[in-house]
């Protein structure tokens, strides 16, 4: 049973997941809805300027 009480497993809708990894979105970051650790990835690339090839 679920801590709602109600014995369903509900998965996050389509629209709440990470665009860059599909895990469970905190919120929109930079533009996009982004989970904790790709939001975290994204500020330390601005942050410290860091160009990926």
């Amino acid at each position: 049973m679920t801590a709602s009480g109600r014995g369903q497993n509900k998965r996050p809708s389509p629209g709440l997941l990470c665009v860059v990894c599909g895990d469970t979105s905190s919120g929109k970051h930079y533009g996009i809805l982004a989970c904790n650790g790709c939001s975290g990835f994204f500020k330390r690339s601005v942050r410290r300027k860091l160009i990926y090839r």
